[in-house]
């Protein structure tokens, strides 16, 4: 009973540092995972969250999908830690705005 409690306030503490703005399952255990603010633009993958579990405590980047037209378009969300979900009205003033990276070479390849 009393690790039943210590592992409600655990879990408890750690979906309260992340944001659900962007929510998946974590890929060891199942549970859901929330975004903990790292954020990355690999050249190979693109634009990249780091998400955490809220369960296992796993932490993984996620690449793709949403993320490219995001960033590109209105940049990566303002972090909110605690945030459940994702506001169904997404305005302008979420987002941190357009990522620019340097000029690349068109004959670079």
């Amino acid at each position: 009973m009393e690790e039943d409690r210590k592992f409600d306030y655990l879990a408890t503490e750690i979906a309260s540092s992340l944001d659900f703005f962007f929510r998946d399952e974590c890929t060891c255990c199942g549970y859901p995972t929330g975004w903990n603010g790292k954020i990355a633009v690999c050249e190979r993958y693109g634009p990249g969250i780091m998400e955490t579990c809220t369960n296992c405590r796993q932490s993984g980047w996620s690449h793709g999908g949403e993320l490219h037209a995001m960033f590109r378009n209105s940049g990566p969300p303002i972090f909110q830690p605690g945030r459940r979900k994702r506001p169904e009205v997404l305005s302008l003033d979420l987002f941190v705005g357009p990522l620019t990276g340097p000029p690349r070479d068109p004959t670079s390849g």
